[in-house]
């Protein structure tokens, strides 16, 4: 046998055997895995952790004490006319109106950082199907609503716009830890093992 043979023997099995992984990855992972992932993000944002594009894991920091006390109901904010910020608390509410407690997410409390105040951000993250050439890809992504805000007001920005001020903020949510690729690796691995068979 030539040497020109075994290279072109070499690049037929390398074909072959991407085509039989491809096709065990298109028949494992479906919409269904592409949505446990997304779960993946959220749950690890709902116990108070972000990442960063390195993949470090790290405690999403603190909420300002005016904003847990606006998210307690004792305390809220409103814009002058001249552009001021001016706070008013529940004993100087006179109408009695105005400083409420919020209606805040069942998977938050009043001083939990975990990027769910109404709970929408979270929730607006959808997986989507696209075709590249040869497979097909999955991606998870920000749906761009305006969720309400704590009192019930239409949000002025979309959840795209939100997630970069957040990051911007040290509150970076979107991708996954190191553990969770890992973990995330083991389980494509598997999924190659089982349909190569």
């Amino acid at each position: 046998m030539s040497y020109k043979n075994i290279d072109e023997f070499d690049k037929q099995a390398q074909e072959a055997l991407t085509k039989k992984v491809r096709k065990a990855l298109d028949q494992g992972i479906d919409g269904s895995y592409a949505d446990s992932l997304k779960d993946k993000i959220v749950k690890r944002t709902q116990l108070g952790i972000g990442v960063d594009p390195s993949g470090q894991a790290y405690k999403l920091p603190p909420l300002s004490d005016n904003y847990k006390e606006m998210r307690q109901g004792k305390a809220r904010w409103y814009t002058d006319k001249s552009g001021r910020k001016v706070k008013v608390t529940k004993a100087e509410d006179s109408s009695g109106s105005f400083v409420k407690k919020p209606k805040i997410a069942g998977t938050t409390t009043p001083a939990k950082s975990n990027l769910t105040a109404t709970g929408q951000l979270l929730k607006s993250l959808t997986t989507v199907k696209v075709r590249v050439e040869g497979a097909v890809s999955w991606i998870i992504r920000i749906g761009d609503n305006r969720g309400r805000g704590l009192f019930g007001y239409s949000s002025n920005i979309g959840n795209r716009e939100l997630a970069k001020i957040l990051a911007a903020k040290g509150r970076r949510f979107m991708g996954f830890t190191r553990s969770q690729q890992n973990e995330i690796a083991r389980e494509i691995r598997q999924i190659i093992i089982k349909f190569l068979k």
